[in-house]
């Protein structure tokens, strides 16, 4: 039987969904398992550590692409950035590894032009920021609404030139108009002007051409066909999707739950029964980056974690905010994501070969709080998720004691 491994983050991203999808890219050495990113794009920050100390933060690329039987699929709602892509795929040439990615002809694809309006958005906005990651996927979803021929990674340098002058020339300063915005600053003008961002623009997005298989929609059938086991992994958290009204403005242009993943999943006409492994991953305390609503939020200090390496302070969302283990809104989210939302997928597949779909979850950073939750009344024992998530039925706890996947046990 072939496996589906679905990575979902509970919280507000940076869980650490990377650990958790090499960790399960891995466990099947003998085989090609496909790495699918279905959601989310380049904002993407994945950290995988590798016992040689070796580490990189994915974007694009799949987080189980250190493993060679590895394969990335950009699946059809992963919004791609030529401009991120190319450097990422570099640098883990020069780690001695040179990825195989397949791309869905559907995908969006963000331009300098959606990039640079949303920094001057965020911009304009000052203490009332969104709390954007600054590289334009929000803004890519709403061009591709509006523009009646949106830039796909099939276009040819014709087309290409096309679509982008249209960007450029037309949409740039009526979306600013839409925005509010009736003065662009004086360092975009000069961005907007140079043909210098736009001919690098050009270069990574055929350069992207050549280092992708560009898969056509009735040819992803035949492509999941090569492939023995499957790492669905998502962007970001639950908290931030964009169809949790609750926490408006504030999120992500994604729907971050199972739905995206199992749309793929329903199109697929597997040959072979497929168990479907749904693992959603939570650290012991919670963070957030970026402005908006977060319940459960202190100081780093009150929690004795350390600072976190990877997630500096930048220009877009700040400093790492940091908050206690919120099991009210894990359960709530959870559920809702589960029992409401894709209750008919998860009891009754449309699909004879879809079989048992199984729900665990993923605790990550035991290592900084002891093996315990950092409740906001006081710690608790990870094995209480057990207890409070009885209804799922759980199969498995998965626990992480430090950064790589030799680091992570089940209870």
């Amino acid at each position: 039987m072939k496996n589906i491994r679905i990575i979902i983050g509970t919280f507000y991203g940076d869980e650490g969904k990377g650990l958790a999808t090499d960790h399960f890219c891995g466990e099947h050495l003998d085989t090609k398992v496909l790495n699918v990113k279905h959601t989310g794009g380049a904002q993407a920050g994945h950290t995988v550590v590798q016992t040689d100390g070796t580490k990189h933060v994915f974007s694009h690329l799949g987080a189980g692409s250190f493993n060679p039987n590895v394969a990335t699929f950009l699946a059809k709602e992963f919004i791609c950035n030529p401009m991120i892509f190319v450097p990422e795929f570099l640098k883990l040439h020069e780690l001695n590894r040179t990825p195989e990615v397949y791309i869905d002809s559907r995908c969006r694809i963000t331009s300098p032009v959606e990039m640079m309006i949303n920094q001057i958005s965020e911009t304009h906005l000052n203490k009332d920021r969104h709390g954007s990651c600054g590289v334009g996927v929000w803004e890519t979803v709403m061009s591709n609404n509006r523009c009646p021929d949106p830039i796909r990674i099939t276009d040819n340098l014709l087309e290409f030139t096309r679509k982008l002058e249209w960007l450029r020339n037309i949409y740039f300063e009526k979306r600013l108009l839409e925005l509010g915005i009736d003065k662009i600053p004086d360092n975009y003008k000069k961005y907007i002007a140079s043909n210098k961002i736009f001919d690098i623009y050009t270069r990574n997005f055929f350069e992207m051409q050549k280092l992708c298989t560009i898969v056509p929609f009735p040819a992803i059938n035949e492509l999941f066909s090569r492939f023995g086991h499957y790492v669905f992994e998502s962007g970001q958290g639950l908290m931030l999707s964009t169809t949790n009204r609750e926490y408006m403005p504030n999120l992500t242009a994604s729907v971050t739950g199972l739905e995206p993943a199992l749309d793929v999943i329903q199109s697929i006409d597997f040959d072979d029964k497929v168990h479907v492994d749904v693992c959603y991953v939570m650290r012991t305390y919670c963070t957030r980056h970026g402005a908006g609503r977060f319940d459960t939020e202190c100081k780093q200090e009150e929690l004795g974690v350390p600072e976190c390496p990877t997630n500096k302070h930048n220009e877009w969302q700040k400093q790492l905010r940091y908050g206690y283990f919120d099991l009210d809104n894990a359960i709530k989210f959870i559920h809702k994501d589960v029992h409401e939302d894709n209750w008919l997928f998860i009891n009754k597949p449309n699909s004879q070969a879809v079989g048992p779909v199984q729900i665990n979850l993923f605790v990550t950073h035991c290592d900084e709080t002891n093996e315990e939750l950092l409740t906001p009344i006081k710690s608790a024992p990870i094995e209480i998720l057990r207890s409070n998530f009885k209804d799922f039925n759980l199969d498995k706890i998965y626990t992480a004691a430090g950064p790589t996947r030799q680091d992570v046990n089940v209870l």
